[in-house]
Parts: structure tokens; sequence; C-alpha cells
């Protein structure tokens, strides 16, 4: 190609987005810690400013540097627009929520008594009507690569299903302790829930199926597999699948989901380089969200009001009581699933292990040739700013 590679606009568009995660990351500490209207609005105004800044250097730096091939400017090309994309989620919640309290009247009193539903609605303006569209936009240009469709039976499929279930296990004891390092240590005494559990606790079965357990993994196996591996898997599978899954866990914010959403990641991609299709992993997917959406969560609002007394089993309504055998003997049937999918894993692990083709570099190459890249650097840095923002409110609510 005869397009040069700009090598300052990649090193400017990640201070613009370091700024940028570090106003969210103020914005949030001001508004969980009540520090003041003024600080409030300021770090809106802050987290705006810079969230425009960082989507225009990054957009800018896309269109200037425009080598595709080799693995590292591939790994440029794809991260910087995602990039642009979680900066764009960072910024559309805070905006569509402040037109909402300016156009609709008694709109913060409706927020107020519905707040799973509002959550869900912003959610799906942001991701599925604004980001997702603007992201494909911006992808049309890097080249793309079909993957040949194949179908896959229905035992491997249950093979599938079984092994995640494992992946999800090893990924929950990698990112528990991590979390309750970070979060143990700082409670006041008081059984809180955070944002996603107060979402989810007080959502109808409705709204979680059609949001967490149809479109929500629909949209994420078009975002991080679809869009993503069409236009990596020229560089080889495993290149495909670390970048796939591990841009997929740092998509979550947190320790408690990061390793699981990395690993089943891995798994989802490989299950769309295997089918050429996303419908597998999106069955997947909607498998274990809907799982935990109707049956972990259904069960565990029933038992939220009595969370206090669970202990005193002979004090418990006898409905409550059969709730609480219902989650228990669930809980167990799951680990028993996620043992089994580990066992199965190392006894049927050829069949899922990536082609490798000859020239192909080896995976410390293929991780190299990713961290070497300003653009993944970008993603990171953004990524990063959720997991403080995610964590941080509550040890400086401890400290004050």
């Amino acid at each position: 190609m005869d397009v040069k590679k700009n090598k300052v606009m990649p090193w400017v568009a990640f201070a613009a987005s370091l700024l940028y995660a570090a106003a969210h990351i103020i914005m949030n500490v001001a508004f969980e810690n009540d520090l003041g209207r003024q600080l409030s609005l300021a770090s809106v105004a802050a987290t705006a400013v810079t969230g425009v800044i960082a989507i225009v250097l990054l957009l800018v730096t896309a269109r200037v540097n425009r080598i595709y091939d080799p693995m590292t400017e591939c790994a440029d090309a794809v991260c910087i627009r995602y990039t642009f994309f979680a900066v764009l989620l960072g910024i559309l919640p805070v905006t569509f929520q402040l037109l909402m309290y300016s156009l609709i009247p008694d709109s913060r009193e409706f927020a107020g008594d519905h707040i799973s539903l509002v959550s869900l609605v912003i959610t799906a303006l942001t991701i599925y009507v604004t980001g997702f569209p603007l992201l494909a936009l911006s992808l049309r240009k890097v080249p793309k690569m079909k993957i040949e469709k194949r179908k896959l039976t229905f035992t491997f499929m249950l093979l599938c299903l079984t092994v995640m279930c494992g992946l999800c296990l090893v990924g929950i004891l990698l990112g528990l302790p991590i979390d309750s390092l970070l979060t143990k240590p700082f409670e006041n005494g008081e059984s809180e829930l955070d944002d996603l559990a107060q979402i989810m606790s007080s959502s109808t079965l409705l709204e979680r199926v059609l949001i967490v357990g149809i479109v929500g993994p629909l949209f994420e196996e078009l975002i991080f597999r679809k869009l993503l591996i069409d236009r990596t898997i020229r560089h080889g599978e495993i290149f495909s699948i670390i970048l796939s899954g591990f841009m997929f866990g740092l998509f979550h914010g947190n320790f408690s989901q990061f390793f699981f959403a990395t690993l089943i990641g891995m798994m989802f991609a490989f299950i769309y380089i295997r089918s050429g299709s996303v419908i597998y992993s999106a069955i997947l997917h909607m498998t274990m969200n809907l799982s935990t959406s109707i049956v972990s969560v259904t069960l565990y609002q029933k038992l939220l009001p009595y969370m206090d007394v669970l202990e005193d089993i002979e004090d418990l309504p006898q409905d409550i009581l059969l709730y609480l055998y219902a989650l228990t003997l669930w809980m167990l049937f799951l680990a028993a699933l996620a043992v089994t999918g580990i066992v199965l894993y190392f006894v049927f692990r050829k069949k899922f292990t990536p082609y490798k083709k000859p020239d192909e570099p080896s995976t410390g190459k293929v991780i190299g040739n990713c961290v070497r890249s300003p653009m993944f650097w970008c993603f990171v840095m953004v990524c990063l700013g959720d997991f403080v923002s995610y964590y941080l409110p509550d040890i400086v609510k401890y400290f004050m």
C-alpha cells in the first residue's frame, strides 16, 4: 500500500483516551459520593468535552492510518474503532438521561420509580440504536474476509454449552477474589446492591428476557464476533480468538465478570469461526443469559426481602423456603454442570484447538503484536476507566 502510517496521531489519540478515562472516573466518584452539584456538573462537562475530543481524534487517526495488512496494523485499525465505540457508550447514557430530564415533564420521578425500565431503555438507545450502527459504519473500510459456513451438530453444541459452564466457573474463581479484595474491605456494614444488581432485582421477567436474554446477546455477538472476527481472521484463528475474547472481557468493566467473559468470549469466537454463522454463538450466549435472567434472578427476587433472615430457616414462610431450596438446587446443578464441562474440555480438548496456518506466528507473538499496538492501549485505557469507576467510588466513600 502506498499510504504511509502516521506515528504521531496514535499517541495523540491515546492521550485523549486517557484524559477521557480520567474525567469519566472523576464524574462517577462525584455522583456516587454526592460531592456537590457544581463539581458533579463540572465533571459531566469535562467528560463530555474530553469524550468528544477523543472521538474526533480517534476517527481522524483511523482515517489517516489506513494500513490494514500486517497483524499489528490490523489490531490498530480494529481497536481504534472499538475505542471510539467504548467512548461513545460512555457519554451517550448521560446525554440521553439529560435529554429525557429536559424534554419530558416529571421524567425524574418516573425514572426513580422505574429504574430498571429506564436503564434498559437507555442501554438499548445507547448500544443497539446508536452505538452499533456507528461502529459498523466506522469499520466499513477495514477489509474483511468471509468465513466458510458450516453446520454444527447438536451434540457438539451441547458439548460447547457444557464446556462454556466450566469456563464460567474458572473465570468466576479467578475474578471473585480480586473483586472481593476491592469491595469487601470498603463496605460500611450495609448490604447495598451495586447498580447492575439493583436493575436486575427490580426488573420484570419480560424486560430481562427481551433485553438481557435475547437482544443483548445477539448484539454482543454481532459486535465482538461478526464485526471483529471478519476483519481479523485473515491473520489467523488464534489472533482473532484472543483479541475477541480479551476485548469482550474488558468491555464488561469489572473483575467479577472480566475473566469469565474473556474465556467464554474466546469460546464464542471459536464457535463463530468454526460455523461461519453468528447464530450458533448467539444461541449459546442467549442460553447462558436466559438461564440467569429467568431462573437465577427470579428466585433471587423472591428471596431478596428475606436476605437478612435467611440464616433462620425455621422462621421463613413455607413458600419462601421452597424458593430457597430451589435456588440451592439450581446452584448445585450449575456447579455440577461446570465441573463436568471442565472435565469434558480436557477430554475433548483437540476439538477446541484453533487451526494454525504453517506461517502463522506463535501465540506469544500474537499477543506481542497486540500489545505493541498503541490503539490497543487506547481501548485498554478507556475500559480500565470503567474498571476504576466501578470500584473507586465505594473506596472514596469509605474514607470520607
